[in-house]
Formats: C-alpha cells, sequence, structure tokens
C-alpha cells in the first residue's frame, strides 16, 4: 500500500506546467492518494497511549527533515524563482513562513510532515481519552473532524485546516484494523476492484464530495492490493524500504529535470515527463544506498543526515 502510494505521489508531480493540475490523471491521483497515506498511519498506529516517547520519535522522524530541507532548499529557490511554479520572496518573515505555515513551503511535498505530525499529537491525546479498542470512539472523532473542517477552511497555520480534513481518514485505519477489515477475503475479489475503479473514474469527471471521492478510492486500493496479495503477487516491494526516501527527495531530481531539460533545453515534454518520474523513483534509491553503505555511522552527521533522507 505504501508503494502503490508513492508510486501515484510520483505520478502526481511530473506536472511541467500549471495547466497540468487541471489535467484528468492530476485530479483521479489527487482524489485520494494522501488520504490513502493517512489511512495506513491510522491503520499502523497503536492506539496504547505512549506519550511523550512516542512524539519525540515522530518528531525526530519527521520534523528534522522538515527543517533541514526547508533551510537547504529555501535560498536557492529564492535566487531561480524565475524557474519555479511557486516562486518565493527571500526574507525571514517568509523563511519563518515556510516552517509553520505548510502551502508555503519551497518543498512542497514537505506540507505532509507537519500535518501528519499535528495528526499523530491529535491521535495521541485522544488515545489516553478513549482508550486501546474504544473503534466507536473514534468514529465519532472523525465524524467531528470531519464536520471541523468544513468549519475550519483556510487556517494554514501549522496545516490546521489540513489536519482536521486528514484526521478523519487516519481515525478509519484505526477503526479497519479493530474490525480487521483486512481479514475479510470476499473484499478482495478483482471484480470488486473494477467496479470501484470504475466508480472512483465517474467521480472524478463528475465530482459530488471531496470525501466520498476519497472514500472510492481508499476502498479501490485496499480491494486491489489486497487482491494481488491474496494471488501471492507481490507490488513492487523492492521499493517498501525506500518509500519515506523517496518522498522526501524526489521533489530536487524532478526539479532538476524540469528546469534544465524542459525550461532551457526544451525537450519533448513527454520525454520530460518520463525523466521526471524516472529520476524522482531511482535516485533517491541511490542516495539512500550510498548512505546506508556509509562507514560513519556512529557521528551525529551521519545522524542527521539518516533522519533528512527518512532512513532512522
Amino acid at each position: 500500500m505504501y508503494t502503490f502510494g508513492m508510486l501515484l505521489v510520483l505520478l502526481g508531480h511530473i506536472g511541467l506546467t500549471p495547466s497540468f493540475n487541471d489535467s484528468y490523471l492530476h485530479r483521479w491521483i489527487y482524489a485520494f492518494h494522501m488520504p490513502l497515506f493517512f489511512w495506513i498511519a491510522g491503520f499502523l498506529f497503536d492506539t496504547k497511549p505512549r506519550g511523550i516517547k512516542f512524539l519525540t520519535r515522530k518528531a525526530k522522524r519527521l520534523l528534522i527533515p522538515l527543517f533541514v530541507l526547508t533551510t537547504i532548499v529555501f535560498l536557492p529557490k529564492v535566487f531561480l524563482s524565475q524557474f519555479a511554479l511557486r516562486p518565493i520572496e527571500g526574507s525571514w518573515l517568509s523563511y519563518l513562513e515556510s516552517l509553520f505555515i505548510p502551502s508555503d513551503n519551497p518543498v512542497q511535498p514537505l506540507w505532509f510532515l507537519t500535518v501528519l505530525f499535528c495528526v499523530y499529537v491529535m491521535a495521541e491525546l485522544f488515545a489516553y481519552i478513549l482508550g486501546k479498542y474504544n473503534w466507536g470512539g473514534w468514529l465519532l472523532l472523525g465524524l467531528i473532524s470531519v464536520s471541523a473542517s468544513y468549519l475550519c477552511t483556510g487556517i494554514e497555520f501549522l496545516g490546521i485546516s489540513g489536519t482536521l480534513y486528514y484526521f478523519p481518514y487516519f481515525c478509519l485505519g484505526i477503526i479497519c484494523r479493530k474490525m480487521k477489515v483486512t481479514d475479510d477475503r470476499e473484499l478482495f475479489s478483482i471484480t470488486l476492484s473494477i467496479m470501484l475503479f470504475c466508480l472512483l473514474c465517474v467521480l472524478v469527471y463528475h465530482p459530488l464530495n471531496k470525501y466520498l471521492s476519497a472514500l472510492v478510492g481508499l476502498s479501490f486500493s485496499i480491494s486491489f492490493i489486497g487482491w494481488l496479495d491474496k494471488k501471492g503477487v507481490p507490488f513492487f516491494p523492492y521499493l517498501r524500504n525506500y518509500t519515506f526516501c523517496i518522498y522526501l527527495l524526489q521533489w530536487f531530481p524532478m526539479v532538476f529535470v524540469r528546469i534544465v531539460f524542459f525550461n532551457l533545453l526544451h525537450l519533448n515534454i513527454w520525454i520530460c515527463y518520463c525523466l521526471m518520474f524516472i529520476s524522482g523513483l531511482f535516485i533517491p534509491i541511490l542516495i539512500a544506498k550510498l548512505i546506508l553503505k556509509s562507514s560513519h555511522k556512529k557521528n551525529s552527521f551521519y545522524k542527521i543526515l539518516s533522519y533528512t533522507c527518512g532512513l532512522s
């Protein structure tokens, strides 16, 4: 599921012009691929309260790469704003905004880190209140969060609006695990997968509600990947260990391809699409392999580098 979601992320980020955001492929992917990651996070979340130790571990994993990558990219992007799809201003205020307002971050995919961390903070707090096995409480929290997301739109600080929108999918992941939904063999039929895929395509073309489209997309993903698993067909298992690294680093080679090969050399747009996808997938894996083979694994620089690249 992580690998499937990551490949969708790469496809969703290969846009070379602003018009790509209006394409059917982009709308199809964005209908459900980020809710999928929050569903997975909820499914893997242990509702037994763990407190500061758990949040400290998540802060290292999510906030260290957020701070380091934002800092590294900020000034170069200021100087290269003429080539950027989202230009930024070079000031201290703009730098601080990029850290605390996810939508202003110079590395667009990093919004996910802030929002996911806030979701974990909410989940850990509610875990103390609800206890370990109260799936009904998580259902109620999800429904409350749905309502709150409609009432609190446009609150960009710390991604509050995004946190409220994605928290219901996190709760749904918890509920699915507690109800053992993924153990239902009938859920994993190829017929159901095809039906859900077709329904998703219709909903993307004729949108009714963003939650409805996302839920259908989630159901399709669970059914399709579950069916492959029951048939013993692995879905690119080699990529699983590198999915977080790919998410964190894919922006860099993809932007390089867009600036050099599309903006400057004016290569064919379809060639550039392919180059962006391939570079965004394999260059982070190459970087991860080089880091993992390092002989200086005990020094502080290696630890920070590992967290920055999603390897710790």
